[in-house]
């Protein structure tokens, strides 16, 4: 699953790290299409209930008998609230509060029809910590079944659908959706005869076969239908559905009396899109895609096994993908925001997501893997083959994500900001750099229970996994690479592999190329690679040609060979592979030419933490306006008045009239930052003012209900010491020191502290609070305050000043002759401030567009009720001065742009009793 998608955020990236393995909790090994599911079903949509029997045929696989199998109960894991996560950020899961998913069970029976006796078990804490209990049903089988022998069994069952807006395991919106698990599954045979923690934390998902009878309201559509018919029950009308599935790793469900259909017969494949009224263009570029996509890989990497391939239309916002057996689940923001604003904006975007998802019916659901630990093998081989579909059609190293295919002001404007990204480079590369730099990388392969940096999961297994196949392609070449995955897809197309199989299929194609310890060293170890070449030197020998020398070196014990290529003063390139097994090694060149400058990596094979080393001389990229962010180069921005300048991940700087300031970025845990300016009208009246500053950021370890080591940011410390001059006779020189304390993910609050001292013995704290309670489901009652201390009479600019108050000022003319707010600042050298708020909504999921420019969101409302003061000395505290406000405001949050640009308005009055009040108006918006 691919995902591009404030309080909100903290929970829906903490929610992904363990969903996608929930929504895989199926673990099952047994031989492919031995195991035969037969279920009837009726969906009761007033319950949001899915009653059922269903009969299962399978075969004892093991070289002993068994007198036990096991069966999940996937539901199970939604009957409790994560107790980790606080309610404020569950809310943004179960919008109408936590409502409750379940399986249970009933009249198990034998091929007889015999009664079976059955005991209820939990999994084992592999991928989340809570909710556990009945998630597992083991059963006592009539008599022992011997190896290779084949029994029946068959249980009644109920599966309640939670409300909730993750986009998988639920209802929402008048769509269920749930890809895996929704029946109770039948267990790996190795499970039957006793527990073992580990065994169980394997999640796989072997072929089997399903018939499936499903029992619907009449205006229901479900996607895979084969055949239907119509009957009466009571004053409705139902309908009955056979749904036929060969060979698939789960039975996918997707259904709504919403969805209309558009189905699109192409030559080679049948393309089936779900979609809401309205979006029938949308389902038709989305077939057209597929159709393109599954041709490419058929041809490419051995053919889809189906004729037919369904999309759904989710009602959970997002450019993401969920992928299933012969169905994909696409976030709503395809049809919704694809043609915000500008039409083709995301159309990459789209594809790109598109082709990923499509490829997971080669792997990840065709070829098939332990998810928990081993999900590399279904992830990263679907990014693989996502971006040689995408690269086939779009140039590989230039800018190709956002691009426009007409021409216009807007188009210049936005291309100018955002025409430079390149999908390998900067949503691949680059995320892998950064989170290297900052101390998140680990071992791609690693069991959930001992990832250390779950934040980084899909940087570690998507981005990370595929740039250790990008480097294989480099070792044994494009033509192999092909080749090694259509082989391991034609020859393990309905089975469970691992890495050494892979490795092997690998070795039999790369004929001694790749090196032994390759995939122990880059998949199941830490450890890095950075090439760089460190000095070039050339001699013009007697003969009249040229001896060059260039030292390459090389950080890190991972290895491959690498391309290095010169470029001569005549404009030849010529190139050679190098296997550089130290820190620090020659490599020799005659040439005919001059070599003017070397190359190591050129065509960005390797899985490189830096670059910016890989060229000497050093490459510099300078731009007249036009924004960029090369990898390997270090960038310099000429605009109108300004120079700035930086890398990837570590430097930034700029300089423009009187100004110039700069940051480093030296780790996670430590940033430093300066600037000066000038100011005056000639050499004699200068006034000089600066800062520096070095910020420190510490990081926690919250309980979340996953099983993976969880990273939050939730504390600083920011030491600054900063010179401000207001004119030639008066200048402060500031030392300052602030703190910051916050909880965001287990709770909902902050705490904050700033000190300022100057070198006249002036010096003031302050100090500030900030908590959200949840009264109901989205509706909270926040509060914040700020408390502050002088420390004798502080100067005009170190005094504190009472600018939150909306409604305490008056109406300006200005010099331009309009009209403006001017706030009241009441300076002094004590202060108190505090406000709360209710917050409710007005609308958090319907959705409003405004003509094709822009779609709002979300709109809530507040009232609040503040007030505060300032006082000179402490003798003149008193509340008799304390002013107070209060008031309402309206905030509406939205996007445009294809999705691409957020924007918050607010539109507020306040009043204070005095006068008539005052509105106010903010718009911000922001990539």
């Amino acid at each position: 699953m691919v995902n591009f998608r404030s309080r909100f955020k903290v929970i829906i990236t903490v929610t992904a790290l363990w969903l996608a393995f929930l929504s895989l909790i199926i673990p099952i090994e047994v031989r492919a299409a031995e195991t035969d599911y037969r279920i009837e079903a009726k969906l009761i949509d007033e319950k949001k209930l899915i009653k059922g029997r269903e009969r299962i045929e399978f075969t004892n696989p093991l070289d002993r008998p068994v007198s036990e199998v096991v069966f999940t109960l996937e539901g199970n894991l939604y009957r409790e609230p994560n107790p980790y996560i606080s309610k404020v950020n569950l809310d943004s899961s179960y919008p109408a509060g936590f409502d409750p998913g379940w399986t249970e069970v009933s009249d198990i029976t034998g091929p007889d029809g015999e009664e079976l006796n059955y005991t209820m078990e939990s999994l084992p804490p592999f991928a989340q910590t809570y909710s556990l209990k009945d998630t597992l049903v083991r059963v006592e089988l009539p008599e022992k079944l011997e190896p290779g022998e084949k029994t029946r069994v068959s249980l009644e069952f109920s599966t309640k659908f939670p409300r909730k807006k993750v986009g998988d395991e639920e209802f929402f919106q008048g769509v269920y959706t749930w890809r895996f698990g929704w029946y109770p599954t039948l267990a790996p045979a190795e499970w039957w005869t006793s527990y073992d923690r580990e065994v169980y934390s394997r999640i796989k998902l072997p072929s089997a076969n399903y018939e499936v009878r499903m029992d619907v309201p009449e205006d229901f559509e479900v996607a895979g239908v084969t055949s239907e018919k119509t009957q009466e029950e009571g004053d409705s009308k139902r309908k009955i559905l056979e749904l036929v599935l060969d060979e698939a790793r789960s039975f996918p469900l997707a259904a709504s009396a919403k969805y209309k259909t558009r189905r699109e017969e192409f030559r080679e494949f049948t393309i089936e899109v779900f979609h809401f009224p309205g979006y029938q263009e949308e389902a038709r570029v989305l077939a057209s895609y597929a159709n393109e996509i599954l041709k490419f890989y058929s041809a490419r990497f051995g053919s889809y096994k189906r004729k037919k391939l369904t999309f759904t239309q989710n009602p959970v916002s997002g450019y993401f993908g969920m992928a299933a057996d012969g169905l994909i689940s696409l976030g709503n923001s395809f049809f919704e925001e694809k043609d915000l604003a500008l039409s083709t904006i995301t159309n990459r975007l789209a594809e790109y997501i598109v082709a990923h998802e499509i490829a997971h019916q080669w792997f990840g659901i065709g070829v098939g893997t332990n998810l928990n630990s081993q999900n590399w093998i279904s992830e990263a081989f679907a990014e693989y083959l996502a971006l040689q579909y995408f690269h086939n059609k779009y140039p590989e190293y230039e800018p190709n994500l956002f691009r426009f295919e007409r021409d216009g002001l807007i188009r210049n404007a936005i291309e100018s900001q955002l025409g430079y990204v390149n999908l390998r480079e900067h949503t691949f590369e680059l995320p892998y750099i950064l989170s290297f730099h900052n101390g998140f990388d680990e071992a791609i392969i690693k069991p959930l229970e001992e990832v250390d940096y779950a934040n980084q999961y899909q940087t570690r297994v998507y981005k990370k996994g595929y740039m250790v196949l990008r480097t294989l392609r480099g070792i044994i070449g494009r033509e192999k690479m092909e080749e090694f995955v259509r082989a391991v897809y034609e020859k393990y197309k309905t089975d469970i592999v691992d890495v050494e199989t892979l490795a092997s299929e690998a070795r039999k194609l790369g004929e001694g190329e790749i090196p032994d310890d390759f995939f122990q060293e880059w998949l199941f170890t830490s450890d890095h690679l950075d090439y760089g070449i460190e000095d070039l030197s050339t001699e013009k020998l007697k003969s009249g040609s040229y001896s060059s020398e260039v030292t390459v070196t090389k950080s890190g014990s991972l290895n491959a060979p690498v391309k290095l290529r010169a470029t001569l003063t005549s404009g030849k390139e010529v190139e050679k592979t190098v296997f550089i097994d130290s820190d620090r090694q020659t490599v020799s060149w005659k040439t005919n030419y001059k070599v003017k400058k070397v190359t190591i990596d050129p065509e960005s094979l390797v899985m490189d933490t830096n670059r910016l080393n890989n060229h000497f001389p050093r490459k510099v990229e300078i731009s007249l306006g036009e924004n960029k962010l090369p990898l390997d180069a270090y960038f310099i921005l000429v605009g109108p008045g300004t120079i700035s300048g930086r890398t990837p991940n570590k430097y930034a700087w700029s300089v423009g009239p009187g100004s110039a300031q700069g940051r480093v970025n030296l780790n996670r845990n430590l940033s430093l930052s300066g600037g000066v300016s000038l100011e005056g009208n000639s050499l004699s009246e200068l006034n000089f003012s600066g800062w520096v500053e070095s910020r420190f950021d510490f990081w926690s370890n919250p309980e979340t209900g996953s099983s993976s080591q969880y990273w939050s940011q939730n504390r600083s410390l920011t030491l600054r010491l900063n010179r401000i001059t207001r004119s030639k006779d008066r200048t402060y020189n500031l030392a300052e020191i602030g703190a910051s304390l916050s909880q965001s993910v287990t709770d909902n609050w902050s705490l904050g502290f700033n000190s300022s001292l100057n070198l006249e013995g002036d010096a003031r704290l302050s100090f500030s609070a900030r908590e959200t309670e949840r009264l109901l489901p989205n509706i909270y009652l926040n509060f914040s305050s700020n408390l502050g201390f002088g420390l004798g009479d502080l100067p005009p600019l170190m005094k504190f000043k009472l600018t939150e108050l909306k409604s305490f000022g008056e109406w300006r003319t200005g010099s331009t002759g309009n009209m403006g707010w001017k706030s009241y600042s009441y300076p002094g050298n004590y202060k108190l401030y505090t406000k709360a708020s209710l917050d409710f909504p007005i609308s958090k999921d319907e959705k409003l567009f405004i003509g094709n420019l822009a779609l709002i969101t979300r709109v809530n409302q507040s009232l609040f009720i503040s007030g505060g003061s300032t006082w000179n000395t402490l003798k003149d505290i008193s509340f008799n001065n304390f002013k107070f406000e209060g008031g309402g405001e309206l905030s509406v949050n939205g996007k445009t742009l294809g999705g691409l640009l957020p924007f918050d308005l607010a539109v507020g009055y306040a009043y204070h009793g005095q006068d008539t009040g005052r509105p106010y108006f903010n718009f911000s918006l922001g990539f």
